[in-house]
Formats: structure tokens, sequence, C-alpha cells
């Protein structure tokens, strides 16, 4: 087919005189960000979504009295040194730093200087800096620098070895395995035992970000909107499962070769690309978008005619995808310290802890698209007196979290806050409490990233048999035709919201670039 004509503006960002059709498939950040991408360039987009809700690994809970929609998924920007960033700042979004202290709660950028991150270990509530105090945290800080060093990136061999493998070479003992399990591969969302340590080296060597997190006030239901007003006029298709796509009928094709994509002369390529739901509907576009999770791909849900290459589908089954849940307590007091950001737990019913304390209410044209309304609160028998309250959220992934999930909601609930009571027994308002959390708690949510059944986990993570070029071959176009984009395709930053909406960007480009040709 015809190149399509077009104009490119000071900035370089070409324009289509005409309107050719992309379809885009996923309406998670990725598939958002192509969107709004394409839109800008006069393309006529259409967004289908498996779910009855767009946003894919953002969504919110909303309905707690007091306050806005509650992340209950993606929850930080990673770092200043961002798109994300960049685009909050630009749109005068208000950020807070992750952690913070209530009494001195900043809206700049720059967290407070008694933020901290804290490890709960054997008992003991343990800033990083005390190690001496500590053997198991003072090696924990040893082998952590020497991953951030890179001392195993230098090469990878073929015996790539596990994690747990190198604590057992390096005379790590338990307690700092345990460590290292709660601050690095619960991070991860890897299993230790299948968590690469080649991978992990480079994942920390080519983290270009920053160290700082921020939230969204309002959470990222602001993102969704503002992606939702940059597609004002596109049809956003919810429940369209996508089960076939037919990207080859005879017509010319145009190859890609290896990374950075150049094409190959006199290859053949599909004028349409046709796709197909769960009830039989179809459409047909001249480009197709792929944006799902990469587990997707790995569980064949989607037939490809014909198949898709071996190498990406191969690499969809190295890169895995581990369960994750989240589960969020509102407590009437704060019986924890003001003062700590994330704290890694060694030991408990969950591997992370943070705070929060938004009030601000959001309102936005995408805020009920985006809500979760599969996950119900738990409440306590006596929710009175709900001013003042204040959110402890726990995460685990991988393997400790697929060891719960036959757990009922109730059952979540009551181990977390056996955990927190006690972490954090003490005297609160003059009287020593050995129960703080279950004398204060008000209700709960829950959320199973592993039971969403157009997700299936949390976040791509660096296990044994992955490798930097299966990224690639999850990213590399196919036929001129589909595109791929999404976390698990983005090299520098896989597992971020910031990667989703890069990599959308990038697929977006490609599809323009190609339709100049």
């Amino acid at each position: 087919p015809a190149p399509f004509a077009g104009t490119s503006n000071q900035d370089g960002i070409f324009t289509l005189a005409s309107s050719p059709h992309c379809i885009v498939i996923g309406a998670g950040a990725a598939g958002l960000s192509a969107a709004v991408a394409l839109t800008r360039a006069r393309v006529h987009v259409t967004v289908v979504e498996a779910n009855s809700r767009i946003g894919g690994r953002i969504c919110q809970h909303v309905g707690w009295p007091g306050w806005g929609p509650i992340d209950l998924g993606a929850e930080y920007i990673h770092g200043s040194n961002t798109t994300l960033f960049r685009l909050a700042k630009q749109n005068n979004w208000r950020l807070s730093p992750c952690v913070y202290s209530y009494e001195e709660l900043q809206l700049d950028d720059s967290p407070s200087a008694a933020q901290r991150d804290l490890v709960y270990h054997n008992g003991r509530l343990l800033s990083m800096n005390e190690s001496a105090t500590c053997p198991d945290l003072e090696k924990a800080n040893e082998i952590i620098e020497s991953l951030n060093c890179g001392d195993n990136h230098s090469s990878k061999s073929d015996s790539d070895d596990a994690l747990s493998k190198y604590l057992l070479e390096n005379g790590a003992s338990k307690g700092t395995s345990t460590i290292l399990q709660a601050i690095v591969t619960q991070e991860l969302a890897v299993p230790m035992n299948y968590c690469s340590i080649y991978e992990v080296c480079r994942h920390f060597s080519d983290w270009t970000a920053g160290t700082d997190n921020y939230r969204i006030q309002g959470s990222y239901a602001v993102l969704v909107d503002y992606f939702m007003r940059q597609m004002r006029g596109v049809s956003v298709e919810l429940n369209w499962r996508v089960t076939r796509i037919e990207y080859q009928n005879g017509t010319r094709i145009s190859c890609m070769t290896e990374f950075p994509y150049t094409e190959v002369a006199n290859c053949s390529t599909a004028s349409r690309v046709v796709i197909t739901n769960q009830n039989g509907a179809t459409m047909d576009a001249d480009c197709v978008i792929v944006t799902v999770p990469h587990s997707i791909l790995r569980d064949g849900d989607i037939e490809f005619i014909p198949s898709l290459p071996d190498a990406k589908i191969q690499a969809a089954n190295n890169i895995c995808l581990e369960p994750a849940f989240k589960i969020v307590c509102r407590f009437r007091k704060v019986f924890w310290p003001h003062d700590f950001g994330i704290i890694a737990c060694s030991d408990g019913f969950v591997s992370h802890i943070h705070q929060d304390c938004r009030y601000e209410k959001y309102e936005g044209i995408a805020s009920e698209m985006a809500v979760d309304s599969s996950s119900q609160p738990l409440r306590s028998d006596d929710t009175s007196d709900l001013d003042g309250c204040f959110l402890l959220c726990g995460f685990q992934s991988a393997d400790l979290a697929a060891a719960k999930e036959k757990l009922s909601d109730k059952e979540m609930t009551m181990g977390f806050l056996d955990q927190l009571d006690k972490m954090f027994a003490s005297e609160v308002d003059g009287v020593f409490s050995t129960t703080p959390a279950s004398d204060n708690f008000m209700e709960s949510i829950v959320k199973r990233w592993s039971t969403e059944p157009f997700i299936r986990g949390s976040y791509s993570g660096p296990s044994l048999g992955s490798a930097e070029c299966d990224y690639h071959h999850l990213a590399r176009p196919v036929a001129g035709c589909l595109f791929f984009a999404g976390e698990a395709t983005c090299i520098e930053m896989p597992a971020t919201v910031e990667a989703a909406l890069t990599t959308g960007e990038r697929a977006a480009k490609e599809v323009l670039t190609k339709m100049q040709k």
C-alpha cells in the first residue's frame, strides 16, 4: 500500500494528512499512551480492552469517607529523571514524596530529611544505617552494595546463578537471606531461587531514573484521566477481548530485522489487520499495537495468524510474571513511627509496609472507569469516628504471595493485623497496648493481582533464563503492521508505569514511521 502523506513540525513530530486506522489492544498505561500519541498525529484510533474498566495495573478503590481514590496497583512515580515526573510537573499535578512525616507533609519534590526506610528483623525495627548492631543486616548491606556496583554484570555466562545460590556462596546467613528477600526479590517480584543474579545487577546498573519516589495526589487516576481527556473522540471498547489477530492476507509484507528494526527489501506484508473478539465480532485496521501483559502472549490467549515469531513467544515465557497482592488497612489512630518510608519485613505476614495519609478527593472523567469493583472492603463492627484515620499498606509478591492465594480476605486482614500488633505493641495515649492495630482497625481492602483474568500477576521480573534480548524480542514489530508495547518490552525500566508510558509512545512512533514509507 502507498504511504500516507503528512508533514513534520519544528519538533520533528509527524502529522498525517489523511486518517489511517490503528487499533490499540489494551487500555492500560501503555495502550492509553500510544493512543494519545497517535491521536495527536491525526491517526484514527480505536482502543479495545478485555476488562470492564480501563487502566490495566492502574486501578483504585473509591468509597472510604474522607478519601480520594486509593491505588491498589501501581502507586509510585519512580524517580525524577523520568517522562512521567516531567509530565506531572508540566500539568501541575500535586506530587508528594512517597514517605513523609505526618506533622510536616511536603508537597514539593524534596523529600523530608526525616524520612527513612526500615527493616523489621527478629522483632526489631532497624534503619539501614544501624547495621553495626545487627550482623545479618550488615552482611545484607554488603551484598546490596555488591549488586549495585554490578560486580556480576560484566558478562553473562551460560550458567547464570540464582540469587539464593549467590548468597550461599558468599556466606550469607539465613537471617541475611531473609532480609535480602524482603528488600530485593520481593520488590522485584521474583522468588529467590529463580532470581537471576546477572539480571538483578543489570537492573541496578541500568537504572537512571533517580532514587526518589513520589505519589500523585489523587492517585494514578489523575494520569488515566489525563489520557482520557487527550483522547476525546477516540472509541474505547470495554469487555472486548481479542481472541484472534490475522495479519497476513497475501499482499506485500515489510519485514523487520534485529533491533533497532531496519527494513529488509523483498519481503511481503499485510495491508489490513483483522482482529476478532470472544463473540466473533471483528474489526480491521491498517495496523495494530498490542499492549497486553506478556502473560497473555505466553498463555496463548490470542491466536495469531500466522503465528508470532518463535523468539517473541520464547521471550514471553522467559520473563516471569509472578503473583502479588496488596492489602490496605484503615485505622483511627497512628500507632506506628511517623517518619518511615517502607518497612522491609524479613518475617511476618507481608514483606513490605508503607503508610499513606492523602485526604483529597479527586473527580475526573476516568475516575469511575478505572475503579476496581471486584474488591469489597472488610469493615470492623464499629466504623464510627471516621475523621482523622490513616492507612497502612502491605505488599507481597512471588512465591510468598502464591502461598497465600487460597486465604480469604478476612484471613488476609487478620494476618496483617497480627503482624502489625507484634511490630508496634507500645504505649498509645498513655496506655500500653499489645494490639494497637486490632484496636484501631476500621476496614480493609485486598487486591490479588494473580486473579485478574487479563493480567495474571504483578509485573515482569529478572528471572533465570531471561536476558536483555528477551525485552528486545517482545518489543520487536512483526510484518510491519503489528507493534508491541508494555512494561515488559522496556529494557531500562521494566516493571514500572514509566516503562508502560514510554513504550506506548515508542510503538506509536514506529507506527507513524511505517505510515510515512
